[in-house]
């Protein structure tokens, strides 16, 4: 058995939180109006849309190269960079390269969160700039809706995807459900800030995230399962309907790409059809339990025709909530998926997954 490093990982102590307060009366107003850039492609140009703290919308014309601020009100850091990119090659689905990985799930807009764990980890600076190296940093699924920072999340994320490849190293954003929701338009678990975004801009809730948008062009190069260094990384899981497939990881990726954006019916190919639906790669639940008419509850035969059919070590999930980081079926399933603080005053901890050695 492959030996698997879990730890709990803080972004900061309980003192030195303290010490970083900074005055909050206004902030959740001003970070539930502020918003941006959100940046399409139009008329043969690119443009960027911001919400400002007086709550106005600001436009103006961006260029591949430029250097664009993201701000995020009443947050350590309230500011970072990114630049434009004009090539977003399409991800590969296997890595093979023995350096460190380090792996959170379902962040869902917690800037917070996020950047306490990335910082006090080593994986970037104070001012959010990449220093892994050449390791691994993996995002596994639902990074969006719910929280109110969505788009500076998307933004950072897509920033160190930048700064990784430049330093050897990789930032892999396997996408969840709620990625692909977004995608397709679907807001049922959005904030009202980004409907009103949409409806600012007369456009669709969806088109937020599509593929005149940056960020939807962004997240249309990202898979819905890879394998770095033996290990699966999947949002939901894989049921035994992906495994009669008969697919590999990269003919998966393949399959499910141009369907991103697409409201899913039975209406699609019937392998499509499969990936998407209820026990598809997005949404399984059966490691936790079982779903009527759907799925039975995992069992460790279907884990070990997993493991062998890909050849992996053991597989990596989110979207079942659990209370810590935990191991199940002997040591070959990982849930990640934990509630995590949205704030100084909360009493949840901050918690990751690293793998080493």
């Amino acid at each position: 058995m492959s030996v698997l490093l879990l730890i709990q990982l803080f972004g900061c102590t309980k003192e030195e939180i303290k010490k970083e307060e900074i005055p909050e009366e206004n902030g959740p107003e001003i970070s539930a109006r502020m918003d941006g850039p959100y940046i399409f492609y139009e008329n043969g140009g690119i443009k960027s849309y911001t919400v400002d703290a007086g709550g106005k919308l600001v436009s103006a014309a961006v260029s591949y190269g430029d250097e664009l601020k993201v701000v995020v009100p009443y947050r350590d850091p309230e500011t970072f960079e990114f630049v434009l990119k004009k090539e977003l090659p399409e991800t590969k689905s296997v890595f093979d390269d023995g350096m460190k990985i380090f792996a959170v799930s379902d962040i869902e807009g917690n800037y917070y969160a996020l950047t306490k764990l990335l910082m006090g980890n080593g994986v970037v600076d104070k001012d959010l700039n990449w220093t892994y190296g050449k390791n691994h940093l993996v995002f596994n699924g639902d990074m969006v809706d719910r929280g109110i920072h969505v788009t500076q999340v998307l933004w950072l994320m897509y920033k160190l995807d930048h700064r990784a490849q430049e330093a050897g190293g990789h930032v892999h954003f396997i996408l969840g459900n709620h990625d692909v929701m977004c995608m397709a338009g679907d807001s049922r678990y959005a904030q009202d800030k980004y409907l009103q975004m949409a409806d600012r801009l007369n456009i669709e809730y969806k088109e937020l995230y599509g593929e005149e948008s940056e960020i939807g062009r962004w997240m249309r190069s990202k898979n819905a399962i890879e394998k770095i260094n033996g290990y699966i990384f999947v949002h939901a899981g894989i049921s035994s309907d992906i495994l009669d497939l008969n697919l590999s990881l990269e003919e998966i990726n393949e399959l499910m790409r141009p369907y991103y954006g697409i409201r899913i019916t039975d209406t699609v190919p019937e392998n499509v059809y499969k990936l998407f639906k209820t026990s598809g790669v997005l949404w399984y639940r059966g490691y936790e339990k079982s779903r009527e008419g759907a799925y039975p509850k995992a069992t460790n035969e279907l884990v070990n025709n997993t493991l062998s059919r890909f050849e992996a070590k053991e597989v990596i999930v989110g979207h079942c909530l659990v209370e810590k980081i935990e191991v199940r079926y002997s040591g070959k399933i990982v849930m990640m998926d934990v509630h995590y603080p949205d704030g100084k005053s909360s009493s949840l901890e901050f918690q990751a997954l690293l793998i080493e050695n």
